[in-house]
């Protein structure tokens, strides 16, 4: 049994313990930013070395490439990644989204300073759900997380490759972004509450066989447009469908934004009287208003609420996606 002084001292300990956890200010460097749980005394890598000049010390952003079951979300293709592919991807987002959003005509070098996630975790394999469908984010995840997949495939010379990598942090950061400038959930959500999932995927399973390339799971959907959404993912809720717009205007020109418009607002052939196909075109119009909704509620919450245009955004990104490849 401890006697009074040993008490005393013990509960000074701790609370001297817990008050110096408390005082760690978010801005202060992680210092064992690559480092995995139990794995402290690893003398650093050259590999370490680069994310902690290039991404933790100027971004204060953890990252974490080195193998730990505690974060590991519980999917099949959940496995370490190739070293020799982690800076390709860290170099690539770095590129893509870390100098997209602190470009001086955008939101200049300390835009990340209280928004950026605190910590990325990169996979080998991919995140893949009980349907089989590969997901944009871990969902079990909080959103100041990024969980990168499919590391050891990771080609930067491949435009698929790099499109793929790309939707998924601009979606996981749109997230971020909501959490940092909320905005108005319950009106976004009532625009077009009738076509979500509540998270199955489904249906989107379904389209996914029929698919003939990986890629186009990421991509702008047909599918998906003549309901009055962009992308498959946008079907799982209203937040993936909110985080959806934002990835994909940042992946495509404004033209292929018009496009998918446009095949929503275009009745589906077929109809085989004049009142089915009167019924068609009422259809396609409401999907189109719905649509139509949704993109300008996304372009007023980031000027009004981020400071920032959308469409100045997107120019950047796309010009910095086109030239990343060459």
């Amino acid at each position: 049994m401890l006697n009074k002084k040993e008490i005393i001292y013990t509960t000074i300990s701790v609370l001297l313990a817990a008050v110096m956890w408390a005082c760690q200010s978010e801005d202060e460097p992680v210092s064992q930013s690559v480092i995995g749980a139990g794995e402290t005394h690893r003398t650093a890598t050259e590999l370490d070395k680069w994310i902690q000049d290039s991404i933790t010390t100027p971004y204060n952003i953890a990252v974490q490439y080195r193998w730990d079951k505690n974060v590991a979300p519980n999917v099949g293709r959940a496995y370490p990644p190739e070293p020799d592919n982690v800076k390709a991807v860290l170099r690539t987002i770095k590129t893509l989204w870390i100098d997209l959003y602190t470009h001086a005509a955008i939101g200049g070098k300390d835009f990340l300073k209280d928004k950026k996630p605190l910590k990325i975790y990169l996979f080998g394999g991919g995140n893949i759900d009980r349907n089989g469908v590969p997901l944009l984010n871990n969902a079990a995840a909080s959103n100041v997380e990024m969980y990168l997949f499919n590391v050891n495939e990771f080609d930067a010379a491949n435009p698929d490759k790099v499109y793929i990598l790309m939707r998924s942090v601009h979606h996981q950061f749109a997230k971020r972004l909501a959490e940092v400038f909320p905005y108005r959930r319950d009106e976004f959500a009532s625009i077009s509450p009738q076509w979500y999932t509540g998270g199955s995927t489904a249906s989107i399973r379904t389209q996914l066989s029929q698919l003939t390339s990986p890629v186009m799971l990421y991509q702008m959907a047909r599918y998906a447009n003549q309901y009055g959404l962009f992308t498959l993912h946008s079907l799982l809720s209203a937040e993936d469908e909110f985080a959806e717009i934002v990835s994909i205007h940042l992946m495509h020109p404004a033209k292929d934004i018009t496009a998918a418009m446009t095949y929503a607002r275009t009745p589906l052939e077929g109809a085989t009287d004049p009142e089915a196909a009167a019924a068609e075109k009422a259809f396609a119009e409401a999907r189109y208003s719905e649509m139509l909704k949704k993109k300008i509620f996304v372009e007023d919450y980031f000027a009004k609420t981020v400071g920032i245009p959308l469409s100045n955004i997107q120019l950047l990104s796309v010009k910095k996606v086109s030239a990343y490849g060459k």
